[in-house]
């Protein structure tokens, strides 16, 4: 039997439970609902939404709205393993919708924000955009708790791509339809702080950011269990506000701590997993841990090689992961390769917008400066150092300057020298 409670869910149980061949359809939905919900075991929750559409097509046929849904829960298990093939599964059950159901419902609102929401994660912001503006108009005057739902998505994207007025708004609008409806302790009003305190941080008010996050987190924790993913993100966006602060100790603390949730929750080889040790890598080099740093750099990209799937996150790790290596080199005075680690950073920064990448933009600028200023070719370092000039004096981003003053790499990075080389760190543990 599965039980209702945390308590009555062992993992263990439930997989074997899903090789026996008795299961009908009510007890393999309800498998797949525990894997995926409660304990984010997305693969387990994968084949059981699998063999549970073979079960479905067979008894209702392939255009039918039952098998809509399984579709649609199929999507949401690979949400966050394979967000390319997640797109394609929440595809195929918006055509059976529209073709059993008709298009003006809130069923296939709901999906197209679904369907936004697997585009984002697979580095489709423009197809995102128009999937939560569908849903929107949709569902705006029919249900308020969708409306709210797709506006914090909406939010969310819009303040990646940097209009930052447009996201407070939705945010704000649609946190004010959780708090009045639901109260304060839901799922949904957990990612309307967070998605807030990400704007704070991007309009840089850091403060503010800081206590909306821990908000966030708080919420996670009372909705979903302290090793949620949700919370987890949460740490990981309080991280980046601590270190655009400078306080490197707590910033590290924290991505540890989304590191080691990222690991029960998905697994080595993930994408998150790599975006954590990232940052980490990024935090220990300004600590000056430079073995370490190259450590979780190196298995950061060693991840990245292996992705399959095009998700939003590999382009943004793919640039600081390779900003923190050509540090390393230049340190060993291995100048060539380093420029050829920041061309390929800069590369990527270039494909992403929002004010927050904008930053790390503007140091790969300085890094590129610095190591073309050790090359000898001066006029290209003055021209990348007044690239980066160019992003800090912005007005608008007058925060951005404090940010990046305090961590501008030295131009004479061959004064601090180590006995051995930082690219062959022997190291694997974490």
């Amino acid at each position: 039997m599965i039980g209702n409670g945390a308590e009555a869910w062992d993992t263990s149980h439930l997989q074997q439970l899903l090789d026996a061949n008795d299961l009908d359809e009510t007890r393999l939905d309800r498998l797949g609902k525990v894997f995926r919900e409660h304990l984010c075991e997305y693969n387990w929750a994968l084949r059981t939404c699998s063999r549970l559409l073979m079960l479905r097509v067979e008894l209702y046929g392939e255009d039918h709205p039952t098998v809509a849904d399984t579709y649609r829960d199929m999507a949401a298990s690979a949400l966050f393993i394979r967000p390319t093939f997640c797109t394609a599964l929440n595809r195929r059950a918006l055509e059976i919708y529209k073709k059993t159901i008709g298009e003006n419902n809130l069923f296939v609102a709901s999906l197209y924000n679904d369907l936004g929401r697997a585009s984002w994660l697979a580095n489709n912001a423009d197809e995102s955009y128009l999937c939560f503006k569908k849903a929107l108009e949709s569902v705006r005057g029919k249900d308020i708790l969708l409306a709210g739902k797709t506006m914090t998505s909406i939010g969310t994207l819009s303040r990646v791509q940097g209009r930052l007025d447009e996201a407070m708004s939705y945010v704000q609008e649609a946190l004010a339809v959780y708090e009045r409806i639901l109260g304060s302790e839901d799922i949904e009003v957990g990612r309307a702080y967070r998605c807030l305190g990400t704007i704070l941080r991007d309009q840089g008010k850091l403060d503010d950011a800081i206590a909306t996050l821990k908000r966030a987190a708080e919420v996670f924790k009372m909705t979903s269990g302290p090793d949620h993913f949700h919370v987890g993100d949460a740490y990981d966006n309080i991280g980046q506000v601590l270190r655009d602060q400078g306080k490197l100790e707590e910033s590290l603390s924290m991505h540890r701590k989304s590191m080691e949730i990222s690991k029960k929750v998905f697994g080595e080889g993930h994408m998150f997993l790599a975006w954590d040790y990232c940052n980490i890598g990024d935090v220990l080099w300004e600590l000056g841990d430079f073995e370490e740093a190259v450590e979780f750099s190196s298995k950061s990209l060693t991840i990245c090689d292996q992705q399959v799937d095009d998700s939003h996150a590999l382009p943004k790790t793919l640039a600081k992961a390779n900003r923190t290596m050509a540090k390393a080199l230049q340190k060993d005075h291995k100048l060539d390769e380093a420029l050829k680690k920041l061309e390929l950073s800069l590369e990527k920064y270039g494909g992403i917008k929002g004010k927050t990448h904008l930053i790390d933009l503007a140091r790969t600028y300085n890094a590129l400066s610095s190591v073309l200023d050790e090359l000898g070719r001066k006029q290209e370092a003055i021209e990348m150092e007044a690239k980066a000039n160019a992003i800090t004096n912005t007005p608008e981003n007058d925060f951005i300057e404090c940010w990046l003053t305090a961590f501008r790499i030295p131009m004479l990075p061959h004064c601090v020298s180590k006995p051995k080389s930082l690219l062959q760190t022997t190291r694997t543990s974490v």
